[in-house]
């Protein structure tokens, strides 16, 4: 699978080396507003319901909704951690 994927043997140290840095996150409150797939879209749209792994990409550099303040992130994620106890 990794083949198919482009990745080489003969790069693994490469690869071992390599580093990413986040240098920007926005969280968006999901909305019936917000772009996004479902079901019903979908079967509108003559795509069969048994379709699987349907990837797709919302363009943000225009009608950008409103990303979620930092302090809200944090409080929503206590959120989760607290009802995953």
């Amino acid at each position: 699978m990794l083949a198919a994927t482009g990745y080489r043997a003969v790069d693994a140290e490469r690869y071992r080396t390599a580093r990413f840095e986040v240098r920007e996150e926005r969280w968006y409150r999901v909305t019936s507003g917000f772009p996004r797939l479902t079901t019903q879209v979908l079967l509108a749209a003559g795509v069969p319901a048994d379709v699987r792994d349907v990837e797709y990409t919302i363009d943000l550099s225009t009608g950008t909704p409103q990303s979620i303040e930092a302090d809200e992130v944090a409080c929503l994620l206590d959120q989760l951690v607290q009802e995953s106890v």
